[in-house]
């Protein structure tokens, strides 16, 4: 059966929403502009707030340029924005300047400038700084190794409540990197993943019910967990196609009629782990530790 055993980085410079503002004249103008594609105005409307030193408005002149909004893609330009920002001690400025060195995005790629600015934001509480400095720890990039320092920042990150940070650190419990091995552990952040959508978690937590490490074995709900991830256009969900695939080749029809039930209810908003729990709490197999 398929896992990732690999952590989700959210380290790729993806941008899609731009930030919000006080009531500032102009400001407001290139906002409506911008939500109807009428780029040109967006920029002139912001312009002069960002030349004003308006960090707001310097940063969604950074994301019109590294999307290609408006102008041509320009990372050069997207970095002088963001570098404003960044400097003048806003969080989401600073690690958006690490995701753009660590990458080599309108600058030279240099792990230990990107790990600068990831500490800035990680100290202010920024989750995707604390994110991206642990996975930095992780992978020893601009640092030494150090999975002791990855599952600090993990932690740090996922206590807020985001799911890809919560499969992280489910993932460093599950190998053992940086804590003792515990499928227990595991499974606590991958069910708080799971329960969010997150279709990694739900491969990664199915792996563990249908081999018992941590939760008592369970081949039907491990198949729900499959079939959820499973309908997500992602890696992650054509690895727990594949696990599908071979789990159904030894269960009932009876089991699989079941399962599809199980499914049905655990894909209802909010309703993932209410479902889950109630079928599988009178199992008796004992989970693995």
């Amino acid at each position: 059966m398929k896992l990732l055993n690999t952590a989700v980085l959210a380290l790729s410079l993806s941008f899609s929403l731009l930030f919000p503002h006080p009531a500032i004249a102009g400001f407001d103008e290139g906002l409506a502009a911008f939500n109807n594609q009428d780029y040109a105005t967006a920029l002139r409307e912001w312009r002069p707030l960002a030349d004003q030193g308006d960090a707001d408005a310097q940063k969604n002149l950074g994301l019109m340029y590294a999307n290609g909004w408006g102008v041509s893609q320009d990372y050069k330009q997207a970095m002088k924005w963001f570098r404003l920002v960044a400097e003048q001690g806003i969080s989401t400025g600073q690690r958006i300047l690490g995701i753009m060195y660590e990458n080599g995005q309108g600058v030279p790629q240099d792990y230990k400038e990107a790990m600068k600015w990831y500490r800035l934001a990680a100290n202010q509480g920024d989750d995707g700084a604390q994110n991206n400095l642990g996975s930095m720890y992780e992978g020893g990039r601009g640092v030494p190794q150090n999975y002791h320092e990855a599952v600090k920042w993990y932690r740090m990150a996922a206590d807020q409540g985001n799911a890809i940070m919560q499969v992280n650190l489910g993932i460093m419990y599950e190998t053992g990197r940086g804590v003792p091995q515990d499928y227990k552990q595991a499974v606590t952040w991958y069910r708080l993943a799971a329960n969010q959508g997150n279709p990694i978690a739900q491969l990664n937590l199915g792996v563990r019910y249908e081999y018992g490490e941590g939760v008592p074995a369970n081949k039907v709900v491990a198949y729900a967990l499959y079939s959820l991830s499973a309908s997500s256009d992602s890696t992650a969900g054509t690895k727990a196609s594949s696990n599908l695939t071979d789990l159904t080749d030894s269960m009932s029809v009876k089991e699989i009629a079941v399962a599809q039930g199980l499914t049905s209810e655990m894909s209802k908003s909010g309703n993932l782990l209410k479902a889950l729990d109630k079928y599988a709490k009178n199992s008796p197999i004992k989970a693995k530790n």
